[in-house]
């Protein structure tokens, strides 16, 4: 809660063009600054003026000052601007009514409104300035025209599939239903998928018979070997049923449904294959060699080189799956013999190929990144700083902090 001696510094703080400036009350300061924390910030400042304080006089029951929004803007940390053009959204969040609690002025002045009917007047004001926004090219989201012109593009479908399991040209298919499904029916199919994984792993496949596998015509392998794979496919395939079984009365065009997804997915997995195939072919390249000797040879140990190679790998195809891909296929046995001959634990040097690959995939090139901000109706100036500090950032951290952890668990 704003103390009066805060809200009295703020009033001394602001230079006023006009002789007489009225301040209702310190209570309406409050409105406003309670208001404002709801919004989202932008980088950049509202285009229109928009009745800003008649939007906070509606939600707050209560008149409110131009003056007293100056005033809590003044004060919040996040908001930047003169009034009433502040670096807020063009989408106004409708606030919490728990926000006015300790505030003994708020709706004070509503006694000929309803909460019902401020809700709608405040709903209505809020629609046409999405109007008006929208009129003027801003906005995001599923209402983007953007996401009409994304699935025409094969560049981008090209990038997005690459970088990601997902085909732009899917955004087309479906429509929103008018309920929404339940929580569970998001949550349940991911936990099948690791209890089936977990009960083939651990509990079916150490009891049956795979002997005929050590034969030749079975390719000569083992249970362990090819475990993870069968168990994660057999999870999938439980996942993929109770998904069809929690949404069947939302699906009225079942085999439609699927024809679409096994459409989708032909690109994503040519994609997959053919990076993998690159890799194959990079390691039998003789320049390589010399490209594997440079790897090796960075200082900080077998675990730092191969962040390294990961790294650099993931920055140049744009995609953290391609650049591990990549580097296992063209150097994982070369670092396999490595961690016997050291005593590193697999598992560890696993952890670390994979932490690297995902801190330099997300750079301007990325697939993914270009699709979300084509579809988002955005551009790297707008957003692309905002998804190098929650991409690249926290992994680049990950990194360096698990890197001599793991260097001093080896010892």
């Amino acid at each position: 809660m704003l103390t009066a001696a805060e809200i009295s510094d703020a009033k001394k703080r602001l230079k006023y063009p006009y002789a007489n400036v009225l301040h209702e009350h310190d209570d309406c300061v409050r409105i406003a600054y309670q208001w404002l924390d709801a919004q989202i910030t932008t980088k950049r400042k509202l285009r229109r003026a928009y009745p800003l304080k008649e939007i906070i006089e509606i939600w707050g029951g209560r008149y409110v000052a131009s003056f007293d929004v100056e005033v809590a803007a003044e004060m919040h940390p996040r908001i930047r601007g003169t009034y009433p053009q502040f670096n807020i959204s063009s989408r106004l969040t409708l606030p919490s009514d728990r926000r006015l609690a300790d505030i003994a002025e708020a709706r004070t002045q509503d006694y000929l409104l309803t909460a019902a009917h401020i809700t709608q007047t405040y709903a209505r004001i809020v629609y046409l300035a999405a109007v008006v926004a929208r009129a003027a090219g801003e906005g995001y989201g599923e209402e983007a025209p953007a996401t009409e012109r994304t699935p025409d593009d094969e560049l981008l479908r090209e990038r997005a599939t690459t970088a990601r399991e997902f085909d732009p040209a899917e955004i087309r298919h479906g429509c929103r239903s008018k309920t929404p499904p339940p929580a569970l029916n998001a949550i349940l199919p991911l936990v099948v998928v690791v209890a089936v994984n977990l009960l083939m792993s651990l509990g079916v496949f150490p009891r049956l018979d795979f002997s005929y596998l050590a034969e030749e015509r079975w390719g000569g392998t083992s249970i362990s070997a090819v475990a993870g794979v069968w168990s994660g496919a057999i999870a999938l395939i439980a996942a993929i049923l109770t998904v069809i079984a929690l949404n069947w009365p939302r699906l009225p065009a079942l085999r439609q449904t699927m024809d679409a997804g096994a459409n989708a997915s032909v690109l994503p997995a040519l994609s997959v294959a053919s990076l993998v195939g690159f890799g194959a072919v990079i390691a039998a390249l003789p320049a390589f060699a010399a490209v594997r000797d440079w790897v090796l040879a960075i200082e900080g140990g077998p675990l730092v080189s191969l962040a390294v190679a990961t790294n650099v790998l993931a920055a140049l195809t744009g995609s953290a799956s391609g650049g591990l891909t990549i580097a296992l296929d063209a150097l994982g046995q070369t670092y396999a013999e490595i961690a016997a001959q050291t005593g590193i634990d697999p598992a560890l040097m696993h952890r670390v190929a994979v932490i690297g690959s995902g801190t330099l995939d997300i750079l301007p090139h990325n697939g993914a990144v270009v699709s979300l901000l084509s579809i988002c109706g955005m551009t790297h100036y707008d957003r692309y700083f905002d998804i190098f500090m929650v991409g690249i950032v926290p992994s680049v951290v990950a990194l360096a902090v698990g890197e001599p952890h793991g260097q001093l668990s080896r010892r």
